[in-house]
């Protein structure tokens, strides 16, 4: 019985380890100033800062969107299928307020999210 108990306990780390090294806290992780990253729930074709929706373009305008790309320009028939080609990243001054641009976002109910534009790191641990 105790080597069954050690052994739950092992595998429960095995399991929460990977976790809690690689979890990631908005409130410390660190982002490009200026950018965010949305997916949209419908197809859209942007022209400019311009993606044709009143709500969207409305939130660009009080936020002063400056540019507008394709986070996955080329996509397959795979990528297609699970909508990497409404994932845009958008470029802010760097001064913007991105948390209130974020929230103003993933309150519109064309987005599917919007998130800062993460940096992380890839770790190797031998």
């Amino acid at each position: 019985m105790e080597g069954l108990r050690t052994l739950l306990f092992l595998v429960g780390w095995m399991f929460l380890l990977p976790t809690l090294i690689f979890a990631q806290s908005s409130e410390n992780a660190s982002f490009v100033p200026g950018d965010v990253i949305v997916k949209f729930l419908i197809d859209v074709e942007p022209v400019g800062t311009s993606f044709g929706i009143a709500s969207i373009d409305r939130i660009g305008q009080r936020y002063g969107l400056l540019d507008v790309k394709k986070v996955f320009p080329a996509v397959d028939s795979r990528g297609r299928n699970i909508g990497l080609h409404r994932v845009y990243l958008l470029k802010f001054s760097n001064d913007t307020n991105i948390t209130a641009a974020i929230e103003g976002y993933n309150a519109d109910s064309n987005a599917e999210y919007a998130e800062p534009n993460f940096i992380t790191a890839a770790d190797f641990i031998s």
